[in-house]
């Protein structure tokens, strides 16, 4: 999986990460921009965990929610 692999590069290598984010209902679409800390799974979706510095907060989303290629910053 391409996302899961580059995230875990950011991580690896402390650099940042955008990408294109489906809300849970799918209707709206919100680019998003993430420092990632941890990839692990969580009730049967892989998810990402890092501070999401759109919201300035820890936050995480679910791998199959992100719409097309995550691009490394």
């Amino acid at each position: 999986m391409f996302n899961e692999s580059l995230i875990q590069f950011a991580i690896d290598n402390d650099r940042e990460v955008t990408f294109r984010y489906a809300k849970a209902d799918e209707k709206i679409i919100e680019q998003r921009t993430l420092q990632p800390v941890e990839i692990k799974e969580v009730a049967g979706h892989t998810m990402v965990f890092g501070d999401d510095e759109d919201r300035g907060a820890l936050r995480s989303f679910r791998l199959d929610r992100i719409k097309g290629e995550a691009q490394l910053i």
